[in-house]
């Protein structure tokens, strides 16, 4: 029987070679900005204007590289450096909800939105939106978005005409959760009896990945080469540290 050469990775600290996937986590908290119309209809309901509500959430463009590197056998220094990479997060991805029927509120209240997560976190200060009467309101805010970047990579085969084929994977779990919370405001202070009334949406639903993608590559990758995956942004500026997965082999 002949056998078939595989490219596989060893791992940093063993000295066997597995054919198994190589998964990399980062933490990371990204600055997203949420984009806000709100619209009040007066005349609706009976218990005070309607209001339907469209929230998008614009996400930073984020991408997984993985690197082979292989040093000089002199001064140790980095040379013939391959890289190949796949989105996180690709250019222009959103996360967009709309209600058409949020709910009513008191006609003439003060209306404030606040983002909290699952948690009951805060993240951004309570922002006015303006009155409770009919009309259009719409607002952009920056949100910062607690979140864990992955990739994964997984040696599958290797033959004499592409050589070895590495498939390549990134993802975005966004952690706890966004909700939007639109509270209304007497407007008089005779009013304060009544408290305040709120009606909410959920924005993102806590571990909710908006977006994922695969790639396979094949091609001459450089043999006894160490391998890493990095995370960068849209000008490919590092996030956090890159991570070794171990030196790459075909066996």
């Amino acid at each position: 029987m002949t056998l078939v050469p595989s490219p596989a990775f060893i791992p940093p600290g063993a000295s066997i070679a597995i054919r198994s996937e190589r998964r990399v986590d980062l933490g990371c908290t990204l600055q997203a900005h949420l984009d806000l119309q709100l619209r009040v209809s007066e005349g609706l309901e009976p218990h005070g204007p309607r209001v339907s509500l469209r929230a998008a959430l614009a996400l930073p463009e984020l991408h997984a590289r993985i690197v082979f590197r292989q040093r000089t056998s002199g001064n140790g220094h980095m040379h013939e450096e391959l890289m190949r990479q796949v989105a996180v997060v690709p250019p222009g991805a959103r996360i967009v909800r709309v209600n058409d029927r949020l709910g009513s509120l008191p006609a003439g209240s003060r209306l404030t939105l606040r983002l909290i997560d699952y948690e009951h976190r805060p993240l951004a200060e309570e922002h006015v939106i303006g009155e409770c009467a009919e009309g259009t309101y719409e607002l952009r805010l920056p949100v910062p978005v607690d979140a864990t970047a992955s990739a994964w990579v997984v040696p599958k085969e290797w033959t004499e005409e592409h050589g070895s084929t590495i498939k390549v994977s990134g993802a975005l779990t966004i952690r706890n959760g966004i909700l939007l919370q639109i509270g209304a405001w007497p407007r008089r202070h005779e009013e304060w009896d009544a408290g305040v009334r709120s009606v909410g949406m959920q924005l993102v639903r806590p571990g909710q990945t908006p977006h994922y993608d695969e790639k396979t590559f094949d091609g001459s990758f450089p043999v006894n080469t160490w391998a890493l995956v990095a995370f960068v942004d849209e000008r490919g500026q590092p996030i956090g540290e890159p991570q070794h997965i171990g030196r790459f082999v075909v066996i």
